[in-house]
């Protein structure tokens, strides 16, 4: 509540994104992970309802050097369910990837991507919201180029960056933040 509260006052500086926790409470998703919060669920899933329109989606870029994402976009996971965009640029990645979350979640989900696999997110089959750092930087779809890709999902002692992903995960461990500079 307190997000979405914030978002509502600071609009035009405030991006907000979904994440995997946030899958949950969704319409028309019925996996449960392990912060599910049974006894609130009514309360959230209305939450998320009634401020839908907050939110921007999955992904968002910053001109052409950023993009933004809960837990980052493997080469693999893009060529399964994005093959036919040709550009990468993150202002098309962005569109992309919030116009599958727009049609379909599935593709974000953990169920599809957990058969025969690793079950915490370290495999480069898992979605934008699942990956963890270790399978995002041996697969990064930015490899090679000056993208870099800034992710939360998955906790850090402080700000780093690593193979060109920006992990910013670290607030209950440093009041530490990461700006980004645009020209």
């Amino acid at each position: 509540m307190e997000i979405v509260e914030y978002k509502r006052k600071h609009r035009k500086n405030t991006v907000l994104l979904y994440g995997n926790h946030d899958m949950d409470y969704l319409p028309g998703i019925s996996e449960y992970n392990s912060r599910y919060d049974e006894e609130n669920a009514f309360w959230i899933q209305q939450l998320f309802t009634a401020s839908e329109w907050l939110f921007h989606g999955v992904a968002y870029a910053i001109n052409d050097g950023y993009l933004v994402i809960h837990a980052g976009v493997t080469k693999e996971w893009k060529e399964t369910y994005l093959p036919g965009v040709r550009s990468i640029r993150p202002a098309n990645m962005a569109k992309a990837i919030n116009s599958l979350w727009k049609k379909d979640k599935r593709p974000f989900t953990f169920e599809p991507n957990s058969n025969g696999f690793d079950h915490y997110g370290e495999d480069t089959r898992h979605s934008p919201l699942w990956v963890r750092p270790g399978s995002l930087c041996f697969d990064n779809l930015y490899d090679g180029t000056s993208v870099k890709q800034i992710v939360g999902h998955t906790r850090v002692k402080e700000i780093c960056e690593v193979a060109g992903v920006i992990m910013v995960d670290c607030l209950d461990m440093t009041e530490q933040s990461y700006k980004v500079t645009c020209p």
